[in-house]
């Protein structure tokens, strides 16, 4: 059986300023340690076997605080990065909704239409074949998936849920929370989602 605790980074100061952030590698910052760091510790009893991590230092250093406390192998895996915002990337999320590409952002997200692609940003289609090639290659066992926000939401929504992969707007990913999937016999299965530790014990945030 397949046992996934899918991860999003710790927070950066991109994060804390509310600027769209995909592909700029920006580190976590001071809280963004400490949630890792946190994060690490609350699944230090927990019987991880695989870490997989999207390359970006945010993600990367989140993984590393993890894996500090594991004998698990450490991976890159690219297909883990950020789902590419394109123009939106730098740009303040609430300035969106007013400023010169207020309509291109509103079209990116709708949720009642098929939602619009601007150029230069990657398709949510796009992202969903990626995470999704990289979830089915995970081998048996208890894995962790450290990643970011909208692709690990599409993900959940998608791959488990099996809805439209631009529904992952309807869902919400703290900073170092913790979701989790299972998989067996080709059967998969949303056990939590969005669990804040805070170095509690996974097992008694069920």
């Amino acid at each position: 059986m397949k046992r996934v605790l899918v991860v999003r980074h710790g927070q950066t100061a991109w994060n804390e300023d509310g600027l769209q952030t995909s592909y700029s590698d920006i580190p976590l910052d001071e809280t963004g340690q400490r949630q890792a760091h946190s994060l690490g510790r609350a699944l230090a009893a927990e019987p991880i076997e695989h870490i997989f991590t999207s390359p970006l230092m945010r993600a990367y250093s989140t993984a590393a605080a993890i894996s500090g406390y594991h004998d698990a192998p450490l991976v890159r895996d690219g297909r883990l990065r950020e789902l590419d915002f394109g123009p939106f990337e730098g740009r303040h999320i609430t300035a969106e909704m007013d400023g010169t590409l207020a309509d291109a952002y509103r079209a990116w997200i709708d949720q009642d239409q098929v939602p619009s692609i601007p150029p230069g940003a990657e398709s949510y289609e796009s992202g969903a074949r990626r995470i999704e090639a990289a979830f089915a290659a995970l081998p048996e066992g208890l894995t962790v998936l450290v990643t970011h926000g909208v692709i690990a939401r599409i993900l959940l929504t998608h791959s488990i849920l099996e809805l439209p992969p631009s529904s992952c707007h309807r869902l919400w990913l703290d900073h170092a929370a913790v979701s989790e999937i299972t998989e067996h016999n080709g059967f998969r299965r949303l056990i939590r989602i969005n669990a804040r530790l805070a170095g509690s014990a996974l097992s008694s945030a069920r």
